[in-house]
């Protein structure tokens, strides 16, 4: 393929995974369509793109001709799961330095996937507390060892040009604050949740503080970002539905 083909992106305004994916897009300067798919009312036809009906899935069509966006173009593929994804947008636009390329950086790209397997950590902990009820403490733990990977300044790699690794993680990070910050407190362990936020204002935790703050403030972040009240509205359901599913 070429980059004169066609970009077809279908995700999910508050899938974090769906995130990840258009924030990478967003960083490369890439040029992109937009498809929002309802997963509470996934359509008909889903399943042709991405068989397993998760998003997000990413379409390429090489001819650039192909305008039915239920159906993969004759010359085209579809591409799912959202690490896959992340790492394809970075070969594809290798001058956006989402992940170092060539021999010289071989341990800089082993210190991104390893910090990836660490927001891979946070992310199953922050989803056992909020669907599963579990201590919020384990959450400070998953940051205690992604703080382990920082630098003193800069995103991971320690200047200006976020990776894949930062934009992996940034999703689930800014759901779990918005969350915390604005649901309320019978949902879940709320006010644990709280409490994690104020110990990451303390000396200890100074260096995450500050690298999360200027990476929930890029452009190609922030602009993708669900708004809180629609975070708490959608996993507030969520909740719901799953204990009702278990009662």
């Amino acid at each position: 393929m070429t980059l004169t083909s066609r970009l077809v992106l279908y995700t999910a305004h508050i899938c974090p995974f769906a995130h990840r994916v258009e924030a990478a897009l967003l960083q490369a300067g890439a040029k992109f369509e937009k498809v929002e798919i309802d997963l509470e009312k996934k359509p008909e036809w889903y399943p042709q793109i991405n068989p397993a009906s998760k998003v997000p899935a990413l379409v390429i069509d090489k001819d650039n001709h192909q305008k039915d966006i239920s159906k993969i173009p004759e010359n085209g593929v579809s591409i799912n799961e959202s690490l896959v994804l992340l790492e394809l947008v970075a070969d594809l636009y290798p001058d956006a330095h989402l992940l170092p390329h060539g021999l010289v950086n071989a341990v800089n790209r082993a210190k991104v996937r390893l910090f990836i397997e660490a927001g891979g950590y946070f992310n199953s902990q922050y989803f056992a507390w909020l669907f599963r009820g579990e201590s919020s403490t384990n959450i400070l733990q998953a940051i205690d060892a992604l703080q382990a990977h920082l630098p003193e300044t800069g995103f991971l790699l320690g200047d200006n040009k976020p990776t894949i690794g930062d934009l992996a993680f940034a999703p689930f990070f800014v759901r779990f604050k918005d969350f915390a910050e604005n649901a309320k407190e019978d949902v879940c362990d709320i006010a644990g949740a709280r409490s994690v936020l104020e110990t990451l204002k303390t000396e200890k935790y100074q260096k995450f503080n500050r690298y999360v703050t200027d990476l929930l403030d890029l452009p190609s972040v922030k602009s993708t970002t669900p708004s809180p009240e629609l975070n708490v509205e959608k996993f507030t359901k969520k909740i719901k539905i799953m204990r009702e599913s278990v009662a």
